[in-house]
């Protein structure tokens, strides 16, 4: 009976650690993603002549209303409206 409890104490913490392990995996996978649409954001930012403080106001003709709505639609070459410093703008990026 004790070297029963004890496997079964053991399969536990197998399961407890296999659980850890993939909750470890999945943050550090969406810190990697999180990263990697950021390095692609400023890199489209760029080549569009963005700069901090600039607000795009249209994607693809799609409104931004929040900033969580520009990384869905980021992809290939886009058509974008923004305000630079208060003043309206469209561009493109290639």
């Amino acid at each position: 009976m004790e070297t029963e409890i004890l496997n079964l104490q053991r399969k536990v913490e197998s399961y407890r650690q296999t659980l850890e392990n993939t909750r470890n995996y999945r943050q550090a996978w969406q810190d990697h993603l999180r990263e990697e649409i950021k390095s692609q954001l400023l890199g489209i930012a760029e080549k569009a002549g963005l700069e901090p403080g600039d607000i795009i106001t249209k994607f693809e003709g799609k409104p931004i209303d929040k900033w969580s709505d520009l990384p869905r639609l980021v992809g290939a070459p886009a058509a974008m409206d923004m305000m630079l410093t208060g003043r309206a703008l469209s561009a493109s990026a290639a």
